[in-house]
Formats: structure tokens, C-alpha cells, sequence
């Protein structure tokens, strides 16, 4: 159909028309509707800004894949729109990225893309390292770690005061910023020699101001029996509640996916407790919890090490029988090592078959503060392997087997 904007309308402002009537005519009887969502119109010279909407949104290379991810960008976080929609996502007007609608809310009125920072300071902590930039709001940004160097590309960003040299860093022997003619800004954070990076993550704070946060990677205890003394752990029972996961072989008689895996993921916590670490579960108990709340729950706890418990199911055309073996899944490099050795250390001491851990971006496996994993302690479509499942000593197998692996990852 066709509507006209407002005559009052600024070419630089984008403003809510409001919702969309329309009337239906069947039989000789009119039926009139209203949208749910609103129409927005766009001025010719106006900058379509949106802001994420809800705890992490994806970026994506492709209008359709949910495989090729560029960057998670946090609550708040502003995007540039180019005003191009293709099914359910929306084109930004930077390097050809793509947002789901769903996480974002359009802003009305005159926003401007471009923001400045006038400098940068830093708050040393015990566990890691706060970088505030001075001003407000922050826009689509994306980091790498490699060589030493952390690089984090703010978009449509510039900093009016680029001299960091006043900053004390323990963590970093050298901070920069550079702002880029392509209206962007990279800060390089080069690690001090011996310093070792757990992960990163940009939020804002209660000023509205953005906040990199940079932890540290921590080190084994010399406490005798307790080597994980002073680390944190975040253990996180899959599904829960309403959400059963896999019904399993038994089917509604039997154990569901989220009573074994807290059952499992019990064990893990009292196994981690026994070395010494302070471990925070994503629930104890059959409640529901969804994935923004496990997220929320970790950027608050900022864990040293996040893994995620679940057990596995066939589709209905597989012979369960023939499908039996544990495996893991991780997003970022920094947690390759943790899944292959977790899904090592359980083949080793319960005898299931493994199979190597495959890179996939689950909401668990994003977090980017700390290494994450998603773990498959086994198949519980399959009648023996259920029973194995929820068997008291292969649980502890599978608990000590996962301890260990995070024992290691923290080896120098």
C-alpha cells in the first residue's frame, strides 16, 4: 500500500507512525485489525540508529546463516541501520553486517551515528581491568586477540584525545588509540610480558558510559590438594523447569535432560569445591532459567571459566542404539583446549567415545569474558546410555573427568 509522511516531518528525524489499520472483507462482513509493530518513516537525510535490545544480539555476515557470526554486541549497544531489510534481519552501513530485528528497538527523533570519546581511564581490580571511555553510549564494535595484542574496532566512533599514555596498566605494557578514516577507531592493547588474558567484554555502565573490561587470566594455587583456591567457576545446569530438554529413551517415565544434567552438574560443583574453587550455578534446583538469564548471570559473576552442562539426543530417524559418545562445543580459540580435554578426560575415565569438539555459537559458548564450553556428557536416547547417564558412579567419572580438565586450563 501507499502512506504519506507527514508534512512536519524533518528530513533528518525518523518518527513512529504509528500502528497500521487495515479491514478485511469476507462474505459481506468487514473485520478490522491493527498491526502489533509500528511504522517508521525515515527523512532523506536522517541516520537510522537502533540500539540492542536485549542482553547480547548477534551480528552476522549473511542475511539468513546463523553460522556466520562477526560480533555479540551487548544491551544498549547502538547500530547504524542502512535502511535495507531482508526477512527478519536488517543490513547495518558498515561492512555489510546483519542484525536480527527482534534484538534491536529503532530510535526515534534526530540521533546522530557518529559519537566522541574525550579520552580514556582505568580502574585497576583484583581480577581484572575497567578501560572507561568519557562519553555516552557506545556503538558496534568487534575484537580480536592475536599475537599479544588485543584489538577492539568501535564503529562510527571517534576519540578527540587519543593520548594514553597516562594509563598505569598491569595487565597491558602499551595502550592506543587510533581513529580511522573510515569514521571508525581501534584501540590496541598489547599484553605485559607474562600477563595473561582470560577475555573482554564492552558494557555500559549506570552513567551510560562505555566500559571494556579486560580479565585476567588466573593461576593455580600452591595451596596442597586445593589448586583452584581464589578461581572462579560458573557451572550451568542445561534446561530446566518448563524447558525438560531430551525426554530420553524412557520417555516421560523417565529422568528428563535437565534433571540429569543438574544431577551432573551438581556432582562438578561439589568435585571443583573439593580443589578449592568458588563455584556460582546457573540454577540448583528444577526452575526455569533461560539463556539471557545464564548470560546476565555471568557478566555480573564475571567467572574465571563457564561451562555448561546438557546431554545429548538423536533424531527420530537415527538408531539410538548406534549413537553413543560424549563431546563439547566452544566458540572462541581461548576455548578450544578447555573442550577437547574436557571431552578427553571423560573418555578416559568412563569409557565413552568421544568426538572432537565442534566450534558452534550458542548464547553459552559467546560469552567472550572468559572461556566457555557446552558439554555433551552423552546420549540419552539411547536406553544404555541413559541408564549410564544416571548412573551415581559414572556421574562422579564424568565430574572429576570435567574437574580436571578445568584444572588444566589453568596451567601455565
Amino acid at each position: 500500500g501507499d502512506y504519506t509522511l507527514p508534512a512536519d516531518m524533518a528530513e533528518n528525524e525518523v518518527a513512529s507512525l504509528g500502528t497500521v489499520t487495515y479491514t478485511l472483507n469476507y462474505n459481506g462482513a468487514n473485520s478490522t485489525y491493527r498491526s502489533v509493530g509500528e511504522l517508521l518513516g525515515a527523512g532523506a537525510k536522517a541516520e537510522i540508529v537502533a540500539a540492542v535490545s536485549c542482553p547480547m544480539a548477534g551480528v552476522y555476515t549473511d542475511a539468513t546463516s546463523l553460522g556466520n557470526l562477526a560480533s555479540n554486541l551487548n544491551s544498549g549497544t547502538r547500530v547504524r541501520l542502512s535502511g535495507k531489510y531482508e526477512g527478519s534481519r536488517a543490513l547495518l552501513d558498515v561492512d555489510g553486517w546483519y542484525i536480527q530485528l527482534k534484538d534491536i528497538a529503532i530510535q526515534t527523533g534526530t540521533e546522530t551515528a557518529q559519537l566522541h570519546y574525550d579520552g580514556v581511564s582505568l580502574v585497576l581490580g583484583d581480577r581484572g581491568e575497567e578501560f572507561t571511555f568519557s562519553g555516552s553510549g557506545v556503538n558496534a564494535y568487534s575484537a580480536a586477540l592475536a599475537d599479544g595484542k588485543l584489538t577492539v574496532t568501535l564503529r562510527d566512533t571517534q576519540f578527540d584525545y587519543t593520548d594514553c599514555s597516562a594509563l598505569k596498566s598491569k595487565l597491558f605494557s602499551a595502550v592506543t588509540v587510533e581513529n580511522q578514516d573510515d569514521d571508525s577507531a581501534v584501540m590496541t592493547l598489547t599484553l605485559a610480558q607474562g600477563a595473561r588474558l582470560a577475555g573482554w567484554d564492552i558494557t555500559l555502565n549506570q552513567s551510560g558510559a562505555p566500559v571494556l573490561y579486560c580479565q585476567k587470566r588466573p593461576v593455580l594455587s600452591s595451596t596442597y590438594a586445593r589448586p583452584l583456591e581464589g578461581i572462579r567457576i560458573m557451572v550451568d545446569a542445561g534446561h530446566g523447569g518448563t524447558d525438560v530438554g531430551a525426554l530420553g529413551a524412557a520417555g516421560d517415565g523417565g529422568p528428563s535432560e535437565a534433571a540429569i544434567n543438574l544431577a551432573l552438574a551438581s556432582t562438578l560443583r561439589y568435585r571443583l569445591e573439593q580443589l578449592g574453587a568458588t563455584v556460582v550455578m546457573t540454577r540448583s534446583d528444577d526452575t526455569a532459567s533461560t539463556v539471557y538469564d545464564r548470560y546476565s548471570l555471568a557478566q555480573g559473576q564475571r567467572p574465571d571459566l563457564y561451562i555448561s552442562i546438557h546431554h545429548n539426543s538423536t533424531e527420530l530417524y537415527t538408531d539410538a542404539n548406534k549413537t553413543s559418545y560424549a563431546t563439547a562445543f566452544y566458540y572462541y580459540a581461548a576455548s578450544e583446549t578447555l573442550a577437547k580435554d574436557a571431552v578427553e578426560q571423560v573418555h578416559q575415565r568412563t569409557g565413552r567415545s568421544a568426538v572432537d569438539p565442534a566450534q558452534a555459537a550458542y548464547y553459552v559458548t559467546r560469552m567472550s569474558s572468559a572461556p566457555s564450553i557446552l558439554f555433551e556428557a552423552g546420549f540419552v536416547s539411547s536406553p544404555r546410555e541413559q541408564q549410564d547417564c544416571c548412573d551415581s558412579l559414572t556421574i562422579y567419572k564424568t565430574a572429576c573427568g570435567l574437574a580436571e580438565a578445568v584444572r588444566q586450563s589453568f596451567v601455565q
